[in-house]
């Protein structure tokens, strides 16, 4: 006898995704991020299983602002946070560092707080 089945979407609806590199960065929703990297580049574009955060993403999509600055930095924005990722000053692991990796997120009345990994 099946007591819970729930109806689950594996797939992103019109996903807010930026890769750079074997980065992949995802709004999920405005406040939730999802960062991976993966060491293969060709898989970073196209991996894009559940987690057990994120089963069910039938949540609608948040507005997204993507983006390359001059330096080659690429950043996405919602609008309760900000990511920054600089895939020249990551470390020859190209994994996230504190230089290559920041995200600014909005904490109302501290006004922004700053994450970097490590």
């Amino acid at each position: 006898m099946r007591l819970f089945s729930p109806a689950l979407s594996l797939v992103l609806a019109a996903p807010g995704t930026v890769t750079k590199g074997a980065a992949r960065f995802t709004a999920l929703t405005d406040r939730l991020l999802r960062i991976e990297w993966v060491a293969d580049d060709s898989v970073a574009k196209d991996h894009d299983q559940a987690t057990l955060m994120a089963l069910n993403r039938t949540f609608a999509s948040p507005v997204v602002q993507k983006g390359e600055d001059e330096d080659g930095c690429v950043t996405l924005k919602t609008e309760a946070l900000s990511v920054k990722y600089c895939h020249d000053r990551a470390p020859a692991s190209g994994t996230f560092s504190a230089n290559s990796l920041n995200v600014t997120m909005a904490a109302g009345p501290l006004g922004e707080v700053v994450w970097y990994p490590g």
